[in-house]
């Protein structure tokens, strides 16, 4: 019952989009593309790293602006809850839409682990390129190893690295298994790992139209689609570091499992202010 009242509720999903709302965000999308997409890549590079902006490098600066202005545009505001350690770590999340990847990346620069096909998207795949994203063949042992050995280079350099270890794109109505395969870089470099439960909120309650969960709806609709739907809060739970002393990689998979799982219920007195 769930299943199919979940899945009438994202067929309907575009019944709440309002077309002005797409004429109005459509031309500031464009010139984002058009526009800010070069400047950004003209920062992610030596040069960007050479330059400081307050605190942080120019190439840190413009990604944070970038990655910000583009959530404002789809009509998401961030709610950031805690802060991420310090140095490299090793961080997963529930995934929920194509824009976590996009609310992610305005926390901090960090480098991505997706699938292989996201490489060939529009707007995400370039944004995932221009990020230092390692792309996994799904189902390849050799594509799995390297993501490995690349992840684990990263790493050693001091990044952040983050994964959706459910595996793929879940409509929101729970948080599902981590696979633990990549876990194993943690435990082999001995690097922490920082769980974030990722929500989409509407008047406090769980918005499940934010995905792209309809097999019939392609990327490209799901974009429109979130142009024209109202707006939306992102909540993003940053959850205590987890070691990876003493654990295998199933048992630290489903420790962080549970602190996402714990934090994503919706709750009745939740506050978007």
């Amino acid at each position: 019952m769930q299943d199919s009242t979940q899945q009438a509720v994202i067929g309907s999903g575009w019944s709440w989009v309002h077309p002005w709302r797409i004429l109005l965000r459509l031309p500031f999308l464009l010139l984002h593309l058009f526009i800010g997409l070069p400047l950004l890549y003209l920062t992610i590079n030596r040069f960007g790293r050479s330059i400081n902006v307050g605190s942080r490098t120019l190439d840190e600066f413009m990604q944070s602006w970038w990655t910000n202005s583009l959530c404002l545009i789809f009509g998401i505001r961030r709610k950031i809850i805690g802060t991420l350690g310090p140095g490299p770590l090793f961080v997963v999340a529930n995934h929920v839409s194509f824009l976590d990847i996009v609310l992610l990346g305005s926390i901090t620069q960090m480098s991505f682990v997706s699938k292989a096909e996201i490489a060939n998207w529009p707007l995400v795949g370039t944004i995932a390129r221009m990020g230092d994203t390692v792309f996994h063949h799904r189902g390849s042992g050799n594509s799995l190893q390297a993501v490995i050995d690349a992840i684990s280079t990263k790493i050693l350099e001091g990044k952040r690295v983050a994964v959706f270890p459910e595996g793929r794109i879940y409509c929101g109505d729970k948080v599902h298994r981590f696979h633990a395969r990549l876990f194993q870089v943690a435990i082999e470099e001995n690097i922490n790992v920082q769980p974030i439960c990722i929500r989409y909120l509407q008047k406090g309650k769980l918005n499940p139209r934010i995905c792209l969960c309809d097999r019939n709806e392609r990327f490209f609709w799901n974009a429109i689609r979130l142009l024209g739907e109202a707006g939306s809060i992102a909540e993003l739970r940053v959850q205590a570091i987890i070691t990876p002393t003493g654990k295998s990689r199933r048992e630290l998979a489903e420790s962080a499992h549970f602190a996402v799982a714990e934090a994503y219920p919706d709750r009745e007195d939740h506050n978007e202010d």
